[in-house]
Order: structure tokens, then C-alpha cells, then sequence
């Protein structure tokens, strides 16, 4: 499989972090799938098959799952090629559409009852899988809106038509042409366009999951929910408002946020406890040019 980054953290976070807090640039560095997707397929069951969640019904479903991941990566990847291919940037409205539109087909094709919700910017798209006589109910969340990006920056024609490379681009890796063709994938290849790992493939990661414990007959035991942000590289305004207004879609007993990085062991990892963000406004006067410290500098108000 090509790699991926695992977004796997377990959590409750706290704050959203503000628009300003952290940079964007218009460089490639990282706009990767940089661990294999079945890692990410793994961190992912490693949790729902455990006695924390519900998917024990087969105590060792781990050899047909990963028999089924092999024989569809084609298909797998090519879900993921054609997600990043829609233009992802929150202010773009007209492609934010394409975007909720594709998400909510992607979801009713695993037998999610799916909903836009609207908010007072970009939608939530929110998804429900429903299990007779569970008793619990996870809440998967992840963001489908991307970081501005400039295309000058990157070694290809377009950010947003994803290639495959065969190893890391700052290692000099080369283009491996037909990517839409492909049924296999080394360990090592890359695919690279904008969102690849965040956070775009923790979406598909979860989709194929899900198709991989069908396909096993491994049944779910708990009810599983979904809310895709639209606006988080932009800070989240609409979603503490959203939450409010549809507390009773959002409610679960367990929250995993799909967007953090990858454990430097490459393994798969549950974060608990994941911080929020304070942000802070200062604000300092003093003289509009500079001025002799020997004249001024014993009472003229400094900044410093």
C-alpha cells in the first residue's frame, strides 16, 4: 500500500484552535500520505475490535482483514485519488459543496444514514450507522477542508490532481505515472496533493475499515456516528454553535478525533486527553520611530 498518515487520535479536545495560530504555506512538505494505509486501517480497528468498543465478535479477525486490505487496495486508493481531487479550500463555497456531496455518497454507500448540517458557514456532514441492541455509541469526527495553498510551491502541474510518487520527494523520489490504473502498492510509494494527510485519508482510512470488517462478517456492536468538519483549517467557528444546536446527533459515549500525527515508531497509537488552545490578544503602545536611548530611554514608555 502507499503510505498515509495514521490520524488516530482518541480524544475529547477542548478548543479549536484560532485562524491565526498556526501559518499555512503554500509548500509540498507534508502534503503526503507518509505511513502505509494499513496502519491507519489497523490504529483504527485496533480500537473498535478491542474491549473498549464493539467490534468483538470475532476474537481474531486480524488475518481476513488484512487479506481483504490487500486484495482492494486499488479500489481503496482510487476513493482516496478522487476525494483529493475536489478542491478543499473553506472559503471556496462552490467546491465546499462538491465536497459535502461527495462525503454523504461516500457514507450511504456503507449504509450510513447521512445528513448535511447546515451551520453558519460550512456544513457538517454527519452519518449514522445504527446497531440493534447496542448500547453504545461512537462519534468518529474529521475534517474534509484544507490549508490555502499556492501552487507555485509545488512539483506538480496542480495540488489538487494527486500523484504517486516512489518514496519521499525530498529524497528525490520520482513520479510513477497511471496512478488511477494501479492495483498494488509498495510500502514505500507516496501519494502527493493537497490534504492527502490532512485530513482527507483518516476518511477514507475509516470508510475502508468499515468495508474491510463487513467483508470479514465481523458486526459491529456499537452505534457509530460521524461529523466531518468543513471549516477546522479556518478554526472551527461554526462548530461550538453547531454543537449546541445538534447536541442530540453529536452526543456519544466515546469521541476519536481522526487528525494528529503519526507516532514516530510508525505504530499505531491512541492519544487520550488531547489539550485545546488558548489564545491570547496584547496589546502594547510606544513612540512610532525610534528614539536615543541616552535622550529618551529613561522615560519614554518601551514595549520591550
Amino acid at each position: 500500500m502507499p503510505a498515509l498518515t495514521g490520524y488516530n487520535h482518541a480524544a475529547a479536545r477542548s478548543g479549536r484552535r484560532g485562524p491565526a495560530s498556526r501559518p499555512w504555506t503554500g509548500r509540498q512538505t507534508g502534503d503526503f500520505m507518509p505511513l502505509c494505509l494499513r496502519i491507519a486501517l489497523s490504529a483504527l480497528l485496533m480500537f473498535v475490535m478491542a474491549g473498549a468498543s464493539g467490534y468483538a465478535q470475532r476474537p481474531e479477525p486480524a488475518t481476513p482483514v488484512r487479506a481483504h486490505i490487500a486484495a482492494s487496495q486499488g479500489a481503496i486508493v482510487r476513493e482516496l485519488v478522487g476525494l483529493l481531487s475536489i478542491p478543499n479550500v473553506a472559503a471556496d463555497r462552490p467546491n465546499i459543496a462538491r465536497n459535502v456531496t461527495g462525503l454523504v455518497a461516500m457514507l450511504e454507500r456503507r449504509g450510513f444514514a447521512a445528513a448535511v448540517l447546515e451551520t453558519g458557514g460550512n456544513p457538517l456532514v454527519w452519518g449514522e450507522l445504527k446497531t440493534p441492541g447496542a448500547t453504545r455509541t461512537l462519534l468518529f469526527y474529521a475534517h474534509y477542508d484544507g490549508q490555502p495553498v499556492d501552487p507555485k510551491g509545488w512539483k506538480q502541474a496542480d495540488p489538487f490532481t494527486p500523484i504517486l510518487r516512489n518514496g519521499r520527494l525530498e529524497e528525490g523520489a520520482s513520479e510513477i505515472p497511471g496512478l488511477a490504473a494501479l492495483d498494488r502498492f509498495e510500502p514505500g510509494w507516496r501519494v502527493y496533493s493537497r490534504s492527502a494527510s490532512d485530513d482527507k485519508s483518516p476518511i477514507v482510512a475509516l470508510m475502508a475499515a468499515l468495508d474491510a470488517l463487513r467483508a470479514t462478517g465481523t458486526a459491529p456492536t456499537s452505534n457509530i456516528r460521524v461529523v466531518l468538519d468543513g471549516e477546522e483549517e479556518a478554526g472551527s467557528p461554526s462548530m461550538v454553535p453547531a454543537i449546541a444546536r445538534y447536541r442530540e446527533r453529536l452526543s456519544a459515549d466515546l469521541m476519536l478525533i481522526l487528525d494528529g500525527p503519526v507516532h514516530p515508531s510508525e505504530r499505531p497509537t491512541l492519544v487520550y486527553g488531547a489539550r485545546g488552545i488558548v489564545d491570547v490578544e496584547l496589546t502594547v503602545y510606544g513612540p512610532k520611530f525610534g528614539l536615543h536611548s541616552g535622550h529618551y530611554g529613561n522615560w519614554v514608555p518601551n514595549p520591550a
